[in-house]
């Protein structure tokens, strides 16, 4: 028996089958795929209704993975690219809300079948290849986003706490923060377990956001001259670089719409949240270029003025970041346990509880080495993350949705679409350039020491 909540959000009724999937299928008892012809079958296993969330939770979900550290290179995004960087910050709202939107109803591209993943929608549109590409994507843009969180954490730790240990204090305090990340990572089952994370990180980011807008009221009149610019050709593409990977999170999405008792309100609850985040990141981005102007760091706390107001922000962003980590990894431990989940012989929860501590124990610990141990990662990262990042939330949803609907485009969205393609593809390439240069001068320093 088909659940009604998750008909398809195409319009055709006659819609059976697109890309590799080819035909028949079926749902069983429990609403897990019985037959999914293809070379790439996907399986979803329905959660009941009463484990599933409310809109109000999926929308702190939502902004507690948009609103990270990024937030905080705003102000000197604005400083690169002008007072025209304002309108690249809508643009990439809108864009990655439209992207977003997206996403979600391929996975509704089979009748009375709910695809699970992001993978999923790439095996279904190209097959084997398309969904490993992705999954290799998806997974390094996760991996690599709660790296860095770790890096941040230990150094901010490090500076707060323990300022004279150097790098063996920031080391410690990683391993610190992945033992402590792990205990909620591991309990949660799913993504709807980690309400309370959510509400919290949301509460940071509000904390901080706070702070940076009233230090730098408190801080303007030491800056009484300005020499503001309109918009800076040169820097322009770089902002829209930097602001394009402040709106990402789209891997995560299908794990916080499965929860959504309807998943019809997904539209309403996606724009909610990036409206929410969108707002914050325009106060901080206007008022910390109004008042830093040419003189604006990355990140904007570098520029205010010391004291305990600032250390508060400094320990929100790293609170916020610790928070979020369980969230970002989920999308890549669920597609793991799922996996195993259907091939194994039992469903006892003891059973899945060991295949889920397995699972996450292991990606925390991927994580937590690479924080540690890789030299230059924050800058690897950095080049990964903008070929990921970039692709993930502008380049792939688009060409997927290319090849899997059933929709005709008009001559305008066909436009769009296309646009969207090319935006992603300009974030990427001048991301990679930057994250090259810094890579650069990584081994030029370390060859001159």
């Amino acid at each position: 028996m088909v659940d009604e909540s998750k008909t398809p959000l195409f319009a055709s009724p006659n819609h059976v089958g697109y890309g590799a999937f080819e035909r028949s299928h079926a749902l069983s008892s429990n609403g897990a795929i019985a037959t999914l012809q293809g070379d790439t079958p996907a399986y979803t296993v329905l959660a009941p209704e009463a484990h599933k969330s409310s809109n109000t939770a999926a929308v702190f979900h939502l902004v507690c993975v948009m609103a990270g550290t990024g937030i905080l290179q705003l102000p000197y995004c604005m400083k690169l690219g002008g007072w025209l960087s304002v309108l690249l910050i809508l643009l990439a709202a809108a864009t990655s809300n439209y992207t977003g939107q997206l996403i979600i109803k391929l996975l509704y591209i089979h009748d009375g079948v709910r695809l699970t993943s992001f993978s999923d929608v790439a095996g279904a549109a190209y097959g084997a290849r398309g969904r490993l590409i992705t999954r290799i994507f998806k997974d390094i843009s996760s991996i690599g986003t709660c790296t860095l969180y770790l890096i941040l954490a230990g150094y901010n730790l490090n500076a707060l706490l323990t300022p004279t240990s150097g790098m063996l204090g920031v080391r410690l305090w990683i391993l610190g923060c992945a033992l402590v990340i792990a205990i909620p990572y591991i309990g949660m089952k799913t993504i709807q377990d980690a309400v309370i994370l959510s509400v919290f990180g949301v509460m940071t980011t509000g904390i901080m956001v706070v702070i940076v807008l009233s230090l730098s009221v408190v801080d303007l009149p030491a800056h009484p001259v300005h020499s503001y610019n309109l918009v800076d050709l040169y820097g322009f593409p770089v902002a829209l670089s930097a602001i394009c990977f402040s709106f990402g999170g789209i891997v995560v999405w299908p794990q916080v719409e499965e929860g959504l008792r309807e998943p019809r309100e997904w539209p309403r609850v996606l724009s909610l949240a990036t409206a929410i985040v969108c707002i914050m990141y325009l106060l901080v981005a206007v008022v910390g270029y109004a008042v830093y102007d040419v003189e604006a760091l990355s990140p904007i706390l570098l520029n205010l003025p010391k004291g305990f107001a600032l250390t508060t922000g400094n320990l929100m962003v790293t609170i916020h970041v610790l928070l979020t980590t369980p969230i970002m990894l989920s999308s890549v431990s669920n597609e793991f346990e799922n996996a195993w989940y259907q091939s194994a012989t039992t469903d006892s929860e003891w059973a899945q509880f060991g295949i889920r501590a397995v699972v996450r124990s292991l990606t925390m610990l991927v994580t937590a080495v690479c924080a540690i141990f890789v030299p230059y990662f924050a800058d690897v990262m950095s080049l990964l993350g903008s070929l990921a990042f970039s692709t993930l939330i502008f380049v792939f949803p688009v060409v997927f949705y290319f090849k899997l609907s059933p929709e005709p485009l008009t001559r305008r969205r066909r436009l769009m679409h296309w646009g969207i393609v090319l935006i992603g593809c300009a974030c990427c390439v001048v991301g990679s350039y930057q994250a090259l240069l810094a890579l650069a001068r990584d081994f030029e320093v370390s060859g001159s020491n």
